[in-house]
């Protein structure tokens, strides 16, 4: 993402020389003022629909208003990679790690399959019930920690996750 300061830089240094400056009209000047404001909000990437409502299912099901620490969760579209504890991939297309441990979630977990770069879940040390979801669309995930929760039921079926290197699932608080 291109800052403000960085785009009206460029534009006075390269399109507007310095020689030719002190000469700009108000309306060159309003121009690169709109395009260095602009500039930012055109280079936000959106995750796919499927990634985002994982995401707010997780936030729904897991009580996310109760949560220590939910900054910018629930923004408008295209937010999803500043959401505290989603991080995404270098272009902000896909979510790749979830990171919410000790952060107060209850209630059970929802279906995570939508997440399909997820490479990293950890919602750790947290009051979850219910059951550990499928893990088997998930074939980039690496790391899965679930323990310190309440969760009980059979752990999921790990084969066809050739990438997994650590899995932690739960244990009684």
């Amino acid at each position: 993402m291109i800052s403000h300061s960085k785009a009206a830089s460029f534009l006075f240094q390269h399109v507007f020389p310095p020689r030719s400056a002190h000469r700009l009209s108000a309306k060159y000047l309003l121009l690169g003022l709109a395009f260095s404001l602009l500039a930012p909000l055109s280079a936000q990437a959106a995750i796919p629909a499927a990634e985002r409502q994982v995401l707010l299912d997780l936030y729904e099901k897991t009580h996310g208003a109760k949560w220590k620490k939910n900054t910018n969760w629930l923004g408008a579209e295209g937010t999803e990679c500043t959401w505290h504890g989603i991080t995404c991939d270098e272009s902000n297309k896909h979510v790749t790690q979830v990171s919410l441990n000790f952060n107060c979630l209850s209630g059970n977990l929802p279906p995570l399959s939508g997440l399909s770069q997820l490479k990293s879940f950890d919602v750790s040390r947290n009051k979850l019930t219910g059951t550990i979801p499928s893990l088997a669309e998930l074939k980039n995930l690496e790391i899965f920690y679930v323990y310190r929760n309440q969760l009980s039921g059979e752990i999921p079926s790990l084969s066809g996750l050739p990438e997994l290197m650590f899995f932690m699932p739960t244990t009684t608080n």
